[in-house]
């Protein structure tokens, strides 16, 4: 064990060294020469002139950020350098914003959010990909904006002009790192919930928590990475999808702690859940109906969610010191992280760091999910060998040892059942005739090979039923099968198989049996119906004797 713990941390120490060496050095041998695709583009940030109408107030460089309220228009204009012809598009990211573009006084481009019918379409964020006409160097280029949201009304983004393909290629290349993570997290999501839904062995919801957190979250990052016009132009989904995303992960979050960690707060936890479900909606319904916009409710809402932090973590620091619950020391870290990446969501939101904030929170949520998946995965390792030693545990409680069928355990578990439900049922039972006889003359492994043979014939019969060992030399059979003819064909089928295996043994394999159907009208208690089964099977045996 020691030998293989000491391998373990040279082999890992060695791998993480040839990795921080490699990355030392690819930094300082950094270099784009070999690049294979050049960069068909450049920013066009310099020299942008701001006029509120015909009043010019300020020259800016891109980003920019103008000193405006919401629902105010105002121009950006600038003058398009010399650059190549096929540099023929603009890409420009209009952030909550209606964006109008000029090209020397001629609308070219326009993209304004929908404001009609009686539920609104969500303002979006959106990156607007503007084609140049011909000859377009040096003419006059004009940017109209405007924002209903107070937080976006001033903002400029960067823009480039270029070729469409290589803009977008770097656009995909810069936000790769977030949407991949996103979709890591989302295939970990549905296979975790896949496997949740398909197997009832675990004792708890927490993968099906965990595949939920896993998912609202993986849907968040994706929607932050700004790809999403990639794979769909509905506007519902660009400007939503980020905000809803939000209070359901923290709703999830606290149904895995009260699944998972406390054992005191478990109603605090379910109710923080069931309160940030019911923000989700009440966002939607403020949104469609024009009451605030989701940019408005993040604000509200990041302040609910460090309130409920503050009330969870301090329930569960009360709960560590009283209960000294170790699941809460174990856990902590990891909650704390994504407190921490919350809190640092908040204090970017407000100071307006926009484009920070997935990137910032990108490496908290990755290292708490990696934490919670291998503690998952720890869990369903346990809950698997669990279940496999409970499966033992079972097979031998009521496996018949001899016959490898099954025992007098088992036919009392399967009684009580059909005893509850109230129904029908024949009862057979079987006596092995001269067992005493067989293992004094022929040995016990003659006697065991006849209580084996009965059995086995037993299953042959009665095809489909349940038969049990219930003694040394006893059998019974629980059977749906009430029709007495259909009985009678099952034991002409039992003797003769018997029978058959008494010509080539020294000794006779015979059975006494006695039967009847249980019915609660006729025995209020299954005992003495029993006890009657057993008084036929007495008959038969002395009546087999007397033929013998």
């Amino acid at each position: 064990m020691q030998n293989y713990l000491r391998n373990r941390r040279i082999v890992l120490s060695f791998s993480l060294a040839f990795l921080l060496i490699f990355i030392m050095f690819s930094y300082i041998h950094r270099s784009d020469t070999l690049k294979l695709l050049p960069d068909r583009f450049t920013t066009l940030n310099d020299n942008w002139d701001i006029y509120f109408g015909e009043m010019y107030v300020q020259t800016v460089d891109l980003p920019a950020e103008i000193n405006v309220g919401e629902n105010t228009t105002y121009f950006a204009t600038t003058t398009l350098p010399d650059t190549p012809n096929s540099y023929d598009h603009l890409l420009i990211r209009a952030s909550l914003q209606d964006l109008v573009v000029y090209l020397d006084g001629e609308k070219i481009h326009e993209k304004i959010n929908n404001r009609n019918g009686l539920f609104r379409t969500p303002l979006t964020s959106s990156w607007e990909l503007v084609y140049l006409p011909h000859n377009y160097q040096g003419k006059s280029l004009a940017l109209e904006i405007r924002s209903e949201t107070k937080a976006f009304a001033g903002t400029i983004n960067p823009i480039h002009i270029g070729s469409a393909d290589a803009m977008l290629f770097d656009m995909i290349k810069n936000q790769s790192l977030n949407f991949t993570v996103g979709l890591v997290l989302f295939i970990l999501a549905l296979t975790c919930l896949m496997i949740a839904l398909s197997q009832r062995k675990f004792g708890d919801n927490r993968l099906l928590y965990l595949g939920l957190l896993s998912l609202t979250t993986s849907l968040w990052i994706i929607g932050e990475s700004k790809l999403l016009q990639f794979m769909t132009g509905n506007p519902f989904i660009i400007g939503s999808i980020s905000y809803l995303m939000v209070p359901l992960i923290v709703s999830f979050i606290a149904l895995y702690i009260k699944e998972v960690i406390t054992k005191r707060f478990i109603h605090l936890f379910r109710g923080v859940a069931v309160t940030f479900w019911m923000i989700a909606l009440l966002m939607l319904v403020l949104q469609q109906f024009n009451l605030l916009n989701f940019i408005e409710l993040m604000a509200i809402l990041l302040s609910v969610i460090l309130i409920a932090a503050i009330i969870q973590v301090t329930a569960l620091l009360y709960e560590y010191h009283y209960d000294k619950n170790e699941e809460i020391k174990k856990v902590a870290r990891y909650v704390a992280l994504l407190i921490i990446s919350f809190i640092l969501e908040a204090v970017l939101f407000y100071t307006k760091t926009f484009q920070s904030i997935s990137s910032m929170l990108l490496i908290g949520v990755l290292i708490f999910f990696i934490l919670l998946f291998i503690d998952t995965y720890k869990y369903i390792k346990q809950s698997a060998e669990q279940t496999r030693k409970n499966q033992l545990l079972e097979t031998l409680a009521y496996q018949d040892l001899l016959t490898d069928g099954l025992n007098r355990t088992a036919y009392e578990r399967d009684l009580k059942k059909r005893l509850e439900e109230e129904k029908f049922f024949r009862l057979v039972l079987i006596d092995l005739n001269h067992l005493k006889y067989i293992n004094d003359n022929f040995g016990h492994t003659s006697g065991d090979h006849a209580i084996k043979t009965v059995y086995q014939a037993l299953l042959d019969s009665f095809e489909d039923e349940h038969c049990y060992r219930i003694g040394g030399d006893e059998f019974v059979v629980l059977s749906d099968r009430l029709d007495k003819h259909l009985h009678q064909r099952q034991l002409i089928t039992l003797r003769k198989q018997l029978n058959e295996h008494s010509h080539s043994l020294p000794y006779t394999i015979d059975v006494a049996v006695g039967s009847d159907v249980f019915n609660k009208d006729e025995w209020p208690s299954y005992t003495p119906f029993y006890h009657h089964v057993d008084q036929l099977m007495y008959q038969n045996k002395i009546e087999r004797k007397t033929r013998s």
